[in-house]
């Protein structure tokens, strides 16, 4: 987690002081106190936290630190004059320039009624804080479902960052070759997803045997779900399509949270604590202990988010399992789940059978699983920066 600390140049009763001024026609004055002090339109510290990425380089070698910035508020509002006063890293020293000289329009300083140039110190605070184990409760977890309720899908703002763009561009340049190809597999992944979703709510009743809910009711909520994504997809076409669904991989996060909050309409409370116990809450301890402080941001955004490595996990099983010829002359079939970790650099450890098939389909899921590497890492998309992820996944071994 990051801590920003700031603070500015003060303001008095004093008359204006002059810090350096120029000779040209208009006022090039830098005064360091004012009649009337510059003001951040909004929350600064929100904004800050919103904005600020902490640099890779320092993340993963824990680097922290104080960075003591100057700059100048120009009588329109805007930036000017960035320099570090003093630093702590290079990285650090980067980062804090660059979010300075992104800050949005301030209301400047004035004396007598007009506004004028003002000298600006800020320190910013680099910090890493561990994270805490279970800081997600039950509670937390419906806070979040309820703030994300309320928003409209067509209220959701496309992605606009850049690197997050390439990262997801890439992900999927991987997989295919071209536009039309991603197109034309995300449609029918979705058309078989929408035909299956009865059979999707009878395995949940199946474990959990809610009775507050019937397997028509789970069926119309995967399929309300699927069909808005669905109509995304339709709606991007063949043209341009990895670019466009990339921009709306926000959209896709928040129909994910939706399905969620609808699973939670569909339960009493008793019932949505057992499945947030089971399902929900053992991946985020699970990440907590095995991924550490990697990423410090908790884990309800990377499970309820389709856009991470092990998305392509199926892609990437289907060319690297072998049928073991012991199991092919035996007959032997099954599902073996298997947990996993994704590392930063994106190859796969920490492989652990959850529920065996049989010794020899395990033995070869486990090293199916192991030996791949993902071409691109984890990414978390809300904290811009690498992350480990656990999960869980099948490998499902059939005879045609």
């Amino acid at each position: 987690m990051l801590f920003c600390i700031y603070g500015g140049a003060g303001i008095s009763g004093l008359k204006a002081s002059v810090i350096f001024s120029g000779t040209v026609e208009r006022d090039t004055t830098v005064y360091l106190v004012a009649d009337e002090a510059p003001r951040f339109e909004g929350e600064l510290e929100t904004w800050l936290g919103e904005n600020i990425r902490y640099p890779q380089e320092a993340w993963d070698n824990e680097i922290a630190g104080r960075v003591i910035m100057a700059f100048v508020i120009e009588p329109d509002g805007s930036i000017s004059g960035v320099k570090v006063l003093r630093g702590a890293h290079p990285s650090l020293e980067m980062e804090a320039t660059r979010v300075i000289g992104a800050m949005p329009k301030w209301s400047p300083a004035k004396i007598g009624g007009k506004a004028v140039r003002f000298y600006m110190t800020f320190p910013l605070l680099f910090k890493i804080e561990q994270p805490m184990a279970g800081i997600h409760s039950y509670e937390d977890y419906v806070a979040m479902l309820n703030r994300e309720a309320g928003i409209p899908l067509d209220e959701v703002a496309e992605e606009q960052d850049q690197e997050i763009l390439q990262i997801l561009m890439d992900r999927e340049r991987v997989r295919f070759r071209t536009d039309a190809e991603a197109y034309l597999y995300y449609r029918e992944d979705l058309r078989k997803k929408k035909n299956a979703v009865t059979t999707r709510a009878a395995g949940l009743l199946e474990c959990y045997n809610f009775k507050s809910a019937n397997i028509k009711v789970l069926a119309a909520v995967f399929e309300q779900i699927i069909g808005q994504e669905l109509a995304l997809v339709e709606g991007i076409g063949k043209e341009n399509f990895i670019k466009r669904y990339a921009a709306l991989s926000p959209r896709i996060r928040h129909l994910r949270m939706q399905e969620e909050v609808r699973l939670k309409d569909c339960m009493n409370e008793r019932e949505h604590r057992l499945y947030f116990t089971r399902e929900i809450s053992p991946r985020i301890q699970a990440q907590e202990e095995v991924v550490g402080d990697s990423c410090s941001c908790g884990c309800i955004f990377h499970i309820l988010s389709p856009l991470t490595a092990y998305r392509d996990l199926n892609y990437a099983l289907a060319k690297t399992v072998r049928y073991p010829i012991v199991a092919q002359e035996r007959n032997i079939q099954g599902k073996v789940w298997l947990s996993y970790t994704v590392g930063m650099d994106g190859k796969v450890f920490a492989v652990e059978i959850l529920r065996s098939a049989d010794p020899v389909l395990d033995k070869e899921a486990v090293r199916a699983l192991k030996s791949i590497t993902f071409p691109v890492p984890p990414y978390c998309l809300l904290h811009k920066r690498r992350v480990a992820l656990r999960s869980v996944a099948p490998v499902n071994f059939r005879l045609q």
